[in-house]
């Protein structure tokens, strides 16, 4: 057995048998915290590339012509905003530092806040009708099963 410096946890190679409640715990936050912070990047990387390919940036001050609806925004509205908590939520894993359970916590809220009072209406404004579609049939926070495809939106 090893004590994991930055798990603070033992951890055994390979694992024994039969598993404990303990061994299993360990290897589940083993896994679990990389696992969060990669299908986190495979969330953003895509989104902010689906800004790019509508000639914009993800910075508010330099945002996309057209409505992004492409990409991981078929399936979700704020793909970079889950992004940032699954990358948070595995460092925290990772570590055990309540800091950045505390930093997501609180970004995660001050986010969809910014989201709900200020992003939404300017979208509204900006995109009007084919954004009213897009928020109706594409959920804020939860994923699709399937892509949303303006063309065959019933809303």
């Amino acid at each position: 057995e090893e004590l994991n410096p930055l798990l603070g946890f033992e951890v055994t190679y390979p694992p024994e048998f039969p598993l404990t409640e303990a061994s299993i715990t360990s290897y589940a936050l083993l896994i679990g915290g990389p696992l969060l912070i990669v299908l986190g990047f495979l969330l953003m990387v895509p989104a902010i590339r689906a800004f790019h390919f509508a000639s914009g940036t993800i910075k508010n001050d330099d945002p996309p012509a057209t409505l992004v609806t492409s990409g991981p925004y078929a399936f979700v509205r704020n793909p970079i905003a889950i992004s940032y908590a699954l990358i948070l939520t595995g460092l925290y894993i990772i570590s055990g530092l309540t800091e950045l359970l505390v930093i997501n916590v609180f970004l995660s809220i001050g986010t969809a806040i910014w989201i709900c009072c200020k992003e939404e209406p300017e979208l509204r404004e900006r995109f009007g009708q084919e954004y009213g579609e897009y928020e109706a049939n594409v959920l804020a926070w939860l994923p699709r099963c399937c892509p949303y495809d303006p063309a065959q939106s019933m809303v």
